[in-house]
Formats: C-alpha cells, structure tokens, sequence
C-alpha cells in the first residue's frame, strides 16, 4: 500500500509517515528519522518522481537512494540515485571539474566519470599485478586525453 509525502509516492510497508497515537518514543524517533530521510531524498528530485530518477516504474520515496560521489580521478562531484538491484544514475551535478564542464546533464557526467574510474581502476590493478605491488603503491595520473598512465 502505498501514500504520497511531499507529492511523492511512498510505500508504507517500510514503516509509517506520520506519527500514530500509541507509539512509543522509539517508534516516534524512527518516524521523525525516516521523515527526515525522505525531506532529504524529496530535495534531490528537484521535480522528478522517483520511478523518472531511477529508471524503474512505479518506485516509491522510500526505495530511492541519494549518493554523493566524488571520484578520485577529478573534483567533480555528482548526486546518484540508486535502489536495491537497480544501477545507479545520475540524478544532479554538485560541481564539476574543468575536464568535464562540457557535460551538461547528470546523466552525461556519470557515465563520463565512471568510465574514467573504471579505466584507472584496471590500469592501476595492471600495473600492480606487473610490478607485483599492492594497488595502493602504484602511482598514477591522468594524462592531457584523460587516459590513465603511471607516474614515477
């Protein structure tokens, strides 16, 4: 069964919206926590329903995920939307880093940023598994295509 916070859909087999009469302290203390949890989810969608920011029809409030990631590779920073068994997405840019400026949607920038991770990713365990290292040791930059390579 599900019921509508902020305009959103919400479903209520994850616990109550509202404060009920009878419930104890604890119980009031996990409703204001999930309230707060979805005020902060609700803040993000910025006009888009939950089942738009994750690609999955009828989604509710409450399985939706807010993440914010920063990579390792730039200062880019982006808000993702994510569920249980769904993949994330792109929901808002927080900054962008010169590199990928150009980029104009959430979407675009996630895809661009985790191909990038995920390329110095397999360079850097390369690298590590040649010179029989631990990942950590290796030492690594980007280079003017956005490649990753070995420094020093």
């Amino acid at each position: 069964m599900t019921t509508t916070y902020r305009d959103h859909p919400v479903s209520l087999s994850y616990g109550a919206v509202e404060p009920l009469a009878g419930m104890t302290d604890d119980e009031h203390a996990a409703v204001r926590a999930r309230r707060a949890r979805l005020d902060r989810t609700a803040e993000y969608l910025r006009g888009k329903t939950p089942a738009e920011a994750l690609g999955v029809p009828d989604a509710t409030l409450d399985q939706l995920q807010v993440m914010l990631w920063q990579p390792d590779t730039c200062g880019c920073k982006i808000a993702l939307a994510h569920a249980p068994g769904v993949e994330p997405r792109g929901l808002r840019i927080e900054r962008t880093c010169p590199a990928h400026a150009h980029l104009g949607t959430a979407e675009e920038l996630h895809t661009a940023l985790l191909a990038e991770n995920r390329a110095k990713n397999a360079h850097v365990a390369a690298e590590a598994e040649r010179l029989g290292v631990a990942s950590d040791e290796i030492a690594w930059g980007l280079d003017a295509q956005r490649r990753p390579v070995t420094r020093g």
